[in-house]
């Protein structure tokens, strides 16, 4: 299950990157540089766990949702 980059885009929605970097830095109370996020967005990296708190905190979405799912990661019934 990857890291979709586009999601990430989609739900910043109309906010500028920087505009996102302080929102976030705001939640994990530490700078976010815009290099950062820009990567993130490029899909060079994916946030860690902290920031994609952070990120479904400040854009009101779900963590999962950030990610593509398949039917590779379905759950199995034991």
């Amino acid at each position: 299950m990857p890291f979709n980059p586009q999601k990430l885009i989609a739900a910043r929605g109309a906010l500028s990157q920087a505009q996102a970097c302080a929102r976030i830095a705001a939640v994990v109370d530490k700078p976010v540089y815009q290099q950062l996020y820009s990567r993130w967005e490029q899909g060079e990296s994916a946030p860690s766990a902290e920031y994609l708190e952070a990120l479904a905190q400040v854009f009101g979405i779900t963590i999962d949702s950030l990610f593509d799912h398949n039917g590779d990661d379905a759950e199995v019934a034991l």
